[in-house]
C-alpha cells in the first residue's frame, strides 16, 4: 500500500515539474499575446438600473520593444457628456446610424 503512494505521489510530482517546464503563453487565450510595441485596450461598461449609476472600466496593455529603453509617459483623458445635447436631432440619427 505504501509503495502504490510513493508511485502515485512521484507521478503527480512529475507532472507538476513538467508542467512548470512549459511557457506561459501556452495556457494563454488565444489573441491574449502581444506583440513587441503591440498594445491592446480594451473597455466594459456595466449599468446599474436600481441606482441609475453606470460603472466603466479601461484597460490598456502594451508590450516593450525588446532594446528601446526610452519609454513616454501619455496621458489618458475620458470624457463624459451628461448635458443632454445628444438627445436632440440630428445627433442621435447621427450617432445611431453610424
Amino acid at each position: 500500500m505504501a509503495k502504490t503512494k510513493h508511485r502515485v505521489l512521484s507521478l503527480v510530482m512529475a507532472l507538476v515539474m513538467i508542467f512548470t517546464l512549459l511557457p506561459a503563453t501556452a495556457f494563454a487565450v488565444e489573441g491574449t499575446v502581444l506583440e513587441p510595441g503591440e498594445v491592446k485596450a480594451t473597455k466594459t461598461a456595466t449599468y446599474e438600473e436600481a441606482t441609475g449609476q453606470a460603472t466603466i472600466t479601461l484597460s490598456v496593455k502594451g508590450k516593450d520593444v525588446p532594446g528601446q529603453s526610452v519609454s513616454k509617459p501619455v496621458d489618458v483623458v475620458l470624457v463624459v457628456d451628461n448635458s443632454g445635447s445628444m438627445e436632440e436631432e440630428p445627433h442621435m440619427g447621427t450617432c445611431n446610424g453610424g
